[in-house]
């Protein structure tokens, strides 16, 4: 997307957005993210590298 943490953050009335990708191989899992407050400075990365089969897992924890 081509919005700013600012931005989004100012459209939904928030002080925290979290961004996050997800990538498969195989039956591998990574997860990396970072939960950014209104002003985009980052507060809390997120990094996560597992089985697939632990996707629940991950969700809970996040």
């Amino acid at each position: 997307s081509d919005w700013s943490v600012p931005e989004v953050a100012a459209e939904l009335g928030v002080q925290y957005v979290f961004e996050a990708g997800v990538r498969r191989e195989g039956d591998r899992l990574r997860v990396r993210g970072q939960l950014s407050d209104a002003a985009g400075f980052g507060v809390w990365p997120y990094s996560y590298e597992g089985a697939l089969e632990s996707l629940f897992d991950v969700q809970d924890e996040i």
